[in-house]
C-alpha cells in the first residue's frame, strides 16, 4: 500500500498510529522535494503523492481539505528543516532542498563508512570532471561532517577528525592534469546516456582541424585513466554492431534532439571492454597472445600480488630469475610494461624486472 495511504485513510486511529502516520507523511514530502535549482509545487506535491487515487478508493479526505494539510505539513518542515527553501514564481509557492544542503540519511553514516567515502573524494578528485565532483559533494560534505561529530562525541581531537592526515592517494603513471570538459556538454550526454535519447554534438577528432556535426545514439560510459568516454552509435553507420567511443573533452557542443534512439540490443559496457580490449593495437590479426617473459625477484613479487592474467604460471629457473606466462592483450600497454622494466640510457647497470620478453 502507498506510503500516503496509511496517512489518509479511513483506520481507527490509535495512540500509536497517530505519532506514526504523521511521520510516513512527512517522510514522503521530504522525499519528493528535489534540490535546487529544481523545484516543486504544491500540486506536483498532489500528483506525486497520487492524491486522486487514494481518493477515489473511498477515503475521507477530499483534495481542497488535502491541499490545506500538505499546506500546514510544510509549514512544519519548513521551520525544521532550514534548508527547505521556498519561493513565489507567479502565484506558486515552490519548495527545493537548498543547492548546498548535506543528505538526510537513514540509517545514518557510520564511521567507516564516511572514511571510505572521505577516501573515495580523494581518489576521485584527479580523474572525474569539476562538475561531477560537484554533484558528490554534498556526500562528502555529510561523510566529513561524521568523522568531525564522531571525533568530538569520542574526544579524539587528534583521531577521526584528522583522517587527512592520515589517507593518501597516488595514481599510477605519469601525473596528468585532467581534460578540459564543457560542462554543460557533461550534463546533456549524461542525461542522453541515462534516459537513451538521440544527440546532435559537434565533435572535433584529434586528426580534424575543425568540429565536424554527428549524431549519436549514446550507449554507455566508460573511464579510462583521466579520459571518460562515450560508447555511441553514429547515425550515419546505424547497421554497424560495434559501438564508436567518443571522448568526452573532445564534444565542443551537444543538444539533445527528437530523432530516434538507435539502442544496441543487450549492450553491456563492461562485457564489451572485457571482450574488446581498448587500446592500440599491435596487430590486429593477434589481438590476445601468449606473453612469456623472464622475471627476477623483485618483479616476481609484484605480478603474484597482481597477476597478468587468470591462466598466469610461474616456473622457477634459479634463485635470481623465473619464468612467467600468461595470456595478455596485444596492446600498446604490454609493450610500454615490458620497456618500463628495461635500462634507460647512459646506465651501466641492468634495470630490474624483465629480460627476454617473447610471445
Amino acid at each position: 500500500m502507498d506510503i500516503l495511504a496509511l496517512e489518509i485513510i479511513k483506520l481507527k486511529k490509535t495512540p500509536k498510529r497517530q505519532l506514526v502516520e504523521p511521520g510516513l507523511f512527512y517522510l514522503s514530502i521530504l522525499e519528493l522535494i528535489p534540490r535546487a535549482p529544481k523545484k516543486i509545487t504544491i500540486r506536483e506535491l498532489v500528483s506525486k503523492l497520487d492524491v486522486d487515487k487514494v481518493v477515489q478508493s473511498g477515503t475521507y479526505l477530499e483534495e481542497k481539505n488535502y491541499i490545506k494539510k500538505l499546506q500546514r505539513a510544510l509549514y512544519l518542515l519548513e521551520n525544521k528543516f532550514p534548508q527547505i527553501e521556498s519561493r513565489v514564481i507567479g502565484r506558486k509557492n515552490t519548495y527545493c532542498w537548498a543547492a548546498l544542503a548535506e543528505p538526510i540519511m537513514f540509517p545514518s553514516l557510520d564511521s567507516n563508512t564516511a572514511l571510505v567515502l572521505a577516501m573515495a573524494s580523494q581518489y576521485l578528485n584527479p580523474i572525474l570532471p569539476d562538475e561531477s565532483i560537484k554533484s558528490l559533494n554534498r556526500l562528502f560534505m555529510r561523510a566529513n561532517s561524521t568523522l568531525a561529530s564522531n571525533s568530538i562525541r569520542t574526544e579524539k581531537v587528534d583521531g577521526i577528525s584528522n583522517w587527512r592526515d592520515k589517507v593518501g592517494v597516488l595514481h599510477p603513471g605519469l601525473p596528468r592534469e585532467k581534460p578540459a570538459i564543457n560542462s554543460k556538454v557533461e550534463a546533456v550526454i549524461y542525461s542522453a546516456v541515462l534516459h537513451e535519447i538521440a544527440v546532435k554534438i559537434k565533435y572535433k577528432a584529434w586528426n580534424e582541424k575543425e568540429p565536424s556535426e554527428r549524431i549519436i545514439s549514446p550507449q554507455g560510459l566508460f573511464i579510462r585513466g583521466q579520459s571518460i568516454y562515450i560508447y555511441a552509435v553514429n547515425h550515419r553507420r546505424i547497421d554497424t554492431k560495434e559501438p564508436i567511443p567518443y571522448l568526452l573533452n573532445r564534444i565542443q557542443e551537444a543538444e539533445i534532439i527528437s530523432e530516434t534512439f538507435h539502442k544496441i540490443p543487450r549492450f553491456n559496457v563492461q562485457k564489451h571492454i572485457d571482450n574488446n580490449p581498448f587500446g592500440v593495437s599491435l596487430d590486429k590479426k593477434k589481438q590476445k597472445i601468449l606473453l612469456k617473459v623472464k622475471v627476477d625477484e623483485a618483479a616476481l613479487k609484484t605480478l603474484l600480488e597482481q597477476p597478468l592474467s587468470n591462466d598466469q604460471e610461474v616456473h622457477s629457473d634459479s634463485n635470481e630469475w623465473s619464468t612467467l606466462t600468461a595470456t595478455v592483450n596485444n596492446r600498446i600497454e604490454l609493450k610500454q610494461w615490458i620497456m618500463s622494466h628495461g635500462r634507460s640510457r647512459g646506465e651501466g647497470t641492468r634495470g630490474p624486472g624483465l629480460q627476454h620478453p617473447r610471445s
